[in-house]
């Protein structure tokens, strides 16, 4: 009867544990990361009895959690890559709607100055409408700088979020570490037994830090894993974390960027990727920084176009015209860690030329290098130095090893600003006026001329082309040049063309357009600069530009919301397909349950018997 009553025990000791694992599979079906657990039943060893062996019941071998690494791994791998292109959606289509929407786009600004010139060009002398265009000239200056602002604005939200961020990772990477130490400590207690409460909060917890940053894990021995972050930084070992950190960029402190270890540590930023952190970064260095530069590229086209050609003019006082638009000098910035006592300046030489990259310069100690960012390409020489539409120089003394950020276009769009406030400054004639004699006998004819070079002292200067034949002429009385139909004759800062059969003793002239307040020459110039291709080399309009910068924007915020649908997808795939393996099932739980049950009545059923059978052998003694 004692081997009867011992595997009733067991059975009863058996089931107690397999319906209280249950119970905590129910208890736990809500919470995140728990994975369904089972008590694995073995039996105990046989007694032998005369020839053959007889079962002693059974044992509780161990409880067993329903794991598989491969699901887990691809639930923490693609709610990272979802994670990221979450952000960086996020943050695209806030700056598609910034750049595209009526109210904020620069595009109808540009247009309706453009056409305040062309009417201007109906009445270059009225005053009304030269105010229009300096009224205009200003919301558009006001318009640029908004959006500059609106960017900035988005840049301090990228810095927050990568600040939360990083807070976030601290705390998640340390309750890793605490969760390795106790997951040690209890396997080594427990002969090796798997704790796993502690391993599905582990699981869990990297889950969470997964969907702030890419991490690899490497498993331990002694049931602890350690986590990398970026190429390969530990950001837990067993039981110790190293925490990330948030400095501000050593060029620009306006900027945050991610160190490992301290904030003396080396900088990661670039070599983070996956989760809302990676998406932030990558938007900022990706979409954000291009966006700012291609805006100020534009400020600095429209800038330096107009008021090259504003130049070309005169104004209502017969002065010739100035800058109708002031822009702030490039940004040079130098690296905190800078040795000498060198300033160097950026100047705009050529805004038509000025690309959309940032430059880093360095010096080695003998000369400057000069790397533009976009593409590695490098410039060495002595300062000043001029490429990419813009001259470097530098004052003071550079130290071996100095370096400074030049950035042409990033605060272009933040400093435009209008330089004339006096619409009778407004230049829309020409300075020039050609004529013809009336005695010539021969058909030639010239045109109006057009302004090359309005800093040269004998612009104004009257000048008298004279045929001396058909086919040579000479310029006041002097010299005898050859004459070309429709070939250009360039002198003193203008240009005209003549066409058509001069004779002998026909004269022409070019002098300066005096008491011409009617003329609009200059105005129709500068209302043609919107039709034409001044940017990216020659083939881009102001409109086309910004079309294109809202048409990358846009594009880059569709593909983000694409990859975010798609990587959603596939989480949620690997969420069903670990919860198929791991999750907790209601129905099931209950017909496990109500299956112990009935085996745990059924065991304490043969204790019964058993005790039965024991009274029943005592009262047959007793007789």
């Amino acid at each position: 009867m004692a081997d009867m009553f011992s595997s009733g025990v067991s059975g009863l000791l058996a089931f107690q544990n397999a319906l209280t694992t249950t119970g905590h599979n129910i208890s736990n079906v809500a919470t995140p990361g728990y994975s369904r657990q089972r008590v694995e039943l073995g039996t105990r060893p046989a007694e032998m009895q005369g020839d053959f062996y007889i079962g002693t019941g059974v044992n509780s071998q161990t409880v067993r959690r329903s794991y598989d690494q491969l699901l887990t791994e691809q639930v923490r791998s693609t709610g990272s890559a979802a994670a990221q292109m979450d952000r960086y959606a996020t943050f695209a289509t806030r700056l598609d709607n910034l750049l595209g929407a009526q109210g904020t786009s620069v595009s109808p600004m540009l247009s309706q100055f453009f056409n305040d010139l062309e009417l201007l060009a109906e009445n270059p002398a009225g005053i009304p409408e030269r105010q229009v265009v300096l009224t205009d000239a200003d919301l558009l200056a006001d318009r640029f700088n908004a959006l500059d602002t609106q960017l900035d604005q988005l840049q301090t939200d990228v810095n927050q979020q990568i600040a939360q961020d990083v807070t976030d990772i601290n705390r998640l990477s340390a309750n890793v570490a605490e969760l390795n130490g106790q997951i040690a400590l209890a396997q080594s207690r427990a002969n090796g037994a798997p704790p796993n409460d502690l391993l599905d909060a582990r699981d869990e917890a990297l889950r969470q830090l997964g969907e702030k940053v890419a991490v690899q894990t490497v498993a331990q021995d002694d049931g602890a894993v350690n986590v990398f972050v970026g190429t390969g930084q530990a950001l837990v070992v067993g039981k110790t974390a190293t925490p990330l950190t948030t400095v501000t960029n050593a060029y620009d402190p306006a900027r945050l960027e991610v160190a490992y270890g301290s904030a003396m540590g080396p900088l990661i930023s670039n070599q983070i990727t996956g989760g809302s952190l990676g998406g932030a970064l990558a938007f900022r260095s990706e979409t954000l920084d291009v966006a700012r530069n291609s805006l100020g590229q534009l400020a600095l086209g429209v800038a330096g176009t107009v008021n090259e050609q504003h130049r070309m003019g005169m104004d209502l006082d017969g002065q010739l015209g100035g800058d109708v638009f002031a822009v702030t000098a490039p940004a040079v910035r130098p690296h905190r860690d800078n040795g000498g006592d060198a300033s160097l300046a950026a100047t705009i030489d050529d805004a038509q030329a000025v690309t959309i990259s940032d430059y880093q310069a360095r010096y080695d100690g003998s000369q400057w290098e000069i790397t533009r960012l976009a593409d590695g390409a490098r410039t060495t020489g002595s300062l000043p130095l001029a490429l990419d539409g813009f001259t470097l120089d530098v004052t003071g003394t550079p130290a071996a090893g100095d370096r400074f950020l030049i950035q042409p276009t990033a605060g272009a769009a933040g400093g435009l600003s209008v330089a004339l406030d006096d619409p009778r400054a407004l230049a829309a004639a020409s300075p020039i006026r050609t004529g013809a004699a009336l005695g010539n006998t021969g058909t030639g004819q010239i045109d109006s001329g057009t302004v090359v070079d309005p800093t040269d002292p004998a612009l104004l200067d009257t000048v008298n082309l004279e045929f001396l034949t058909p086919t040579t002429y000479a310029i006041n009385g002097a010299g005898t040049y050859a004459y070309t139909a429709g070939g250009p004759i360039a002198l003193n800062g203008w240009q005209v063309r003549l066409e058509g059969a001069p004779q002998a003793g026909d004269q022409f002239t070019v002098s300066a357009n005096s008491g011409g307040v009617g003329n609009n020459r200059n105005a129709l110039a500068l209302a043609a600069l919107q039709s034409q291709g001044l940017l990216e080399g020659g083939s881009a309009t102001y409109g086309e530009r910004y079309d294109s910068l809202v048409g990358e924007v846009a594009n880059r915020s569709r593909q983000a919301s694409l990859g975010r649908d798609t990587q959603r997808l596939l989480a949620d795939q690997a969420v069903a397909a670990r919860e198929a393996v791991a999750g907790v099932n209601l129905d099931e739980e209950a017909a496990q349950m109500l299956r112990f049950q009935q085996a745990y009545q059924a065991a304490a059923q043969v204790i019964a018997t058993a005790d039965n059978l024991f009274q029943t052998l005592l009262d047959a003694v007793r007789r």
